[in-house]
């Protein structure tokens, strides 16, 4: 396991990550897509994660939609395991055991919470009106050995 997600607790004002309830998986040609959707106070959020058969990557798009003003906005991983991980700057993060994360929509950074490590995704909108749907995008892949 590479990343753990990090959920938030009833009195949390706004979410660490998405609050996900349900889960729906289907075929989509010859692939299987998973769907996930949720509901805290006035936001709905959604998920698709869906292969990518051409390198063997996972793509994550996130959306939340809000009639009321929003907080921080994003996903918040725990790293399994700190040491072996790292940012390479540019929306990718690095694991020591052959994957890489890149950003596509929103940015990422990595902190320390206590004895945690942790990473957030975080969307890049304006959070100044409401409703609005604010989406993020990211990959996970293996990176290539080299030879």
């Amino acid at each position: 396991m590479l990343l753990a997600s990090v959920e938030g607790a009833a009195e949390d004002p706004w979410p660490p990550s998405p609050p996900f309830q349900e889960l729906h998986v289907e075929q989509r040609g010859d692939k299987q897509v998973a769907l996930l959707v949720g509901r805290a106070g006035r936001s709905h959020w959604s998920l698709s994660v869906e292969p990518d058969l051409a390198d063997g990557s996972l793509v994550f798009d996130v959306a939340c939609r809000s009639a009321a003003a929003m907080g921080w906005l994003g996903s918040t991983y725990r790293i399994v395991d700190a040491d072996a991980a790292r940012s390479l700057g540019n929306g990718r993060f690095l694991f020591a055991s052959g994957y890489e994360l890149h950003v596509s929509a929103g940015g990422v950074e990595a902190e320390q919470a206590g004895e945690e490590r942790r990473l957030r995704i975080a969307a890049r909108a304006e959070h100044s009106h409401a409703p609005q749907t604010v989406r993020w995008r990211y990959r996970l892949a293996p990176i290539a050995p080299c030879i």
